[in-house]
């Protein structure tokens, strides 16, 4: 594993929580494990792990853009991250 994974991982951990991201884990498979590789390296160790917006504020641009496009499963998980 790369740092940037390891960087992903643990900001997905702290955003998401330790009981949805044990369950995220435990719920990968062969399937789905490349695209969830994707986001953990990529998604959040590369954009979310940028230092080119504090967290908080990018947070509150993600609520901001999910609440416009109305993406309300997506919003509920950002929300609850930022709470």
């Amino acid at each position: 594993m790369n740092d940037r994974m390891e960087r992903g991982r643990a900001i997905l951990r702290k955003t998401v929580g330790d009981e949805y991201f044990e369950r995220r884990v435990a719920t990968t498979n062969d399937f789905n494990r490349k695209l969830r590789d994707l986001t953990d390296e990529y998604c959040f160790g590369e954009v979310w792990g940028s230092d080119a917006l504090p967290p908080k504020i990018r947070s509150l641009l993600v609520v901001a853009l999910l609440a416009g496009m109305g993406k309300v499963t997506e919003l509920r998980t950002h929300v609850n991250g930022a709470i």
